[in-house]
């Protein structure tokens, strides 16, 4: 019985130093792109000084995002009056201040429009979109989310 185990160990021992020898599998370090839904069909909205939507927020910790990259607001908007302004933003509501996601909507189509990149501050904040149109003209927001990257 005891030369079955030594066998047995011998024959262990010669896979173990086989897997040992081979080549590793590369571990892929690439994330799919995460969506962060915040909200659809509001408004319209005429204000000329920025106010915050309360129907599109978000509670958002970046150490939950481990290896993000940056993030972009996306969102499909219009104004109704033609010649019109509107703009849209992400707003650290804890912090009080304006992340770097200023997006312009111009056209009475609904279009998709999306930020420059940004990263968030560490811990966790509240979020929420914040919209102006500084003519006092009518602003729509169809769709808003925010694309994370890896």
């Amino acid at each position: 019985r005891l030369k079955a185990v030594e066998g047995l160990l011998v024959d262990i021992t010669a896979r173990i130093s086989a897997l040992e020898k081979s080549t590793p599998i590369a571990a892929s370090s690439s994330k799919a792109t995460t969506y962060i839904p915040l909200g659809s069909n509001g408004g319209p909205w005429v204000n000329s000084d920025w106010i915050s939507l309360g129907e599109y927020q978000v509670s958002l910790d970046p150490a939950n995002l481990p290896g993000y990259s940056s993030m972009v607001l996306e969102l499909t908007s219009r104004m109704i009056e033609s010649g019109a302004v509107g703009y849209i933003r992400l707003y650290n509501s804890s912090n009080s201040s304006a992340t770097s996601s200023e997006v312009k909507t111009t056209t009475t189509s609904f279009g998709l429009y999306t930020s420059s990149t940004f990263t968030l501050p560490a811990g966790a904040k509240n979020y929420v979109l914040q919209v102006k149109s500084p003519d006092g003209q009518n602003l729509l927001l169809q769709t808003a989310r925010i694309r994370v990257n890896f």
